[in-house]
């Protein structure tokens, strides 16, 4: 081996070392508090979209605030119906994670004991 293909090799071992010992797994605190920030950001993104698309179109309309009191209960229920599901683990506004439980799949056949049955 040359001396640079000692090089490469004690480099590779070092960062190997030192990403075992600075990468670790998020903890519990972390978690929660990520959950928590999301809840909020959810929360306060469908109020205030709402809000903004009620004021827009009373501009539009010239309704007064009609159309943007109706949207801003409207994206209130909107919100606490996100709140509700991010914390069932029913899914989130943007996608579907984890939206079928485990007995869900546990009951579910697979691919092979369907073709099975046919």
């Amino acid at each position: 081996m040359t001396k640079l293909d000692d090089l490469d090799a004690k480099l590779k071992a070092a960062q190997a070392q030192y990403i075992k010992e600075t990468v670790r797994p998020p903890s519990a605190y972390s978690k929660e508090m990520s959950q928590g920030i999301r809840a909020f950001m959810e929360m306060l993104g469908v109020i205030l979209g709402s809000g903004i698309m009620g004021w827009v179109l009373d501009d539009y309309f010239e309704t007064a605030p009609t159309i943007l009191i109706i949207f801003v209960i409207l994206g209130i229920a909107a919100a606490f119906f996100n709140l509700y599901k991010l914390s069932q683990n029913l899914g989130t506004a943007i996608g579907s994670n984890n939206l079928q439980s485990e007995e869900k799949a546990a009951r579910k056949p697979s691919q092979n004991e369907s073709d099975l049955e046919d």
